[in-house]
């Protein structure tokens, strides 16, 4: 398939592009936004916000709600 074959090329997977998006997109919202992280979960196509709660963890190393603070405190 052309999009699989054209990220391979360019050395990279679909999923990882999928998940760098999310994540980008994830700090968006949590840092602009006042949205409840069950709607951003659902935003972004996870399957429950504990989902979301978790690979956001795995992603920066705090939960979306330490983010939040974090950057409401620095603002």
């Amino acid at each position: 398939w052309t999009l699989r074959r054209k990220l391979a090329e360019e050395g990279t997977r679909f999923r990882a592009v999928l998940n760098d998006t999310r994540r980008d997109l994830a700090m968006t919202y949590i840092r602009d936004t006042e949205l409840a992280f069950g709607e951003i979960a659902y935003l972004l196509g996870f399957a429950s916000a504990e989902a979301f709660q978790r690979a956001f963890k795995r992603w920066n190393g705090q939960t979306p709600g330490e983010f939040r603070r974090s950057q409401r405190q620095s603002a």
